[in-house]
């Protein structure tokens, strides 16, 4: 039917607690069948996966990216270094449910932002390719990617590298850096411009204030030539792909 990706949930959901986060929904032998047929074609496949078992099962099929990996274990982790598998970690959606999600959610998800965290650091430690997404929806509001980087800041990563995270490496995920991801000669020139230097301060992604222009395929969005050289001339500007 022209599907771009196939995801499937390989553990639990955090939303109800009868579903638990780290039990396997699939055997290891079903989502490798998943898998090779997806990638015949040319198709990736994303595993909803919050913990092992279910999570290195879906590692060890072969799947490209683990969304969530809220309990990675050292042993999952290093078997995603080895494997080159991409982490999504989705810190927004875990710290939603920890904290605005209805009071049944939040009784058992109080912990999983700390531990969300200790997962990221784990993977950062042994250096598994980590990607941005939010797993943010209606309900959440969409549009919290600058929340995310926020997040994985806290989390112990550096301004830079999580900027380099929502760019170059999520654009690599994707499977679309030749387009995207960086500032280079022949690329869409999908640009966001911001007053001010987000390597120093990562929140100010998250203040519409902020944000001189905004370019999609080299055309203004939002702000102009103008407003660029007027930032310019009050204080430094940064710009992402």
């Amino acid at each position: 039917m022209g599907a771009d990706v196939i995801k499937v949930a390989m553990t639990g959901s955090m939303t109800f607690a009868a579903r638990r986060p780290h039990r396997p929904l699939f055997t290891e032998e079903e989502l490798a069948a998943i898998v090779d047929e997806a990638h015949v074609e040319g198709i990736p496949v994303c595993a909803h996966a919050h913990g092992d078992p279910g999570a290195i099962l879906a590692v060890r099929a072969g799947v490209d990216t683990i969304e969530h990996g809220t309990y990675l274990t050292e042993e999952c982790a290093r078997e995603m270094a080895d494997r080159g598998t991409w982490y999504v970690p989705t810190m927004c959606i875990s710290n939603w449910h920890s904290t605005l999600s209805q009071a049944s959610v939040r009784a058992h998800t109080a912990d999983m932002p700390a531990r969300h965290r200790e997962s990221i650091a784990r993977a950062v430690r042994l250096g598994v390719r980590i990607a941005a997404g939010t797993d943010t929806n209606p309900s959440h509001g969409f549009g919290r990617t600058g929340m995310e980087l926020e997040l994985l800041v806290e989390a112990g990563l550096t301004e830079a590298i999580a900027i380099a995270v929502a760019t170059d490496q999520s654009s690599q995920c994707l499977g679309m850096s030749a387009d995207v991801g960086t500032v280079a000669a022949g690329k869409f020139a999908d640009l966001l411009i911001v007053d001010g230097d987000p390597q120093r301060d990562i929140r100010l992604l998250q203040d519409a204030s902020r944000r001189t222009a905004v370019l999609k395929g080299g055309q203004f969005m939002s702000g102009s030539p103008l407003s660029i050289a007027d930032a310019r001339s009050r204080r430094s500007i940064a710009v992402t792909a």
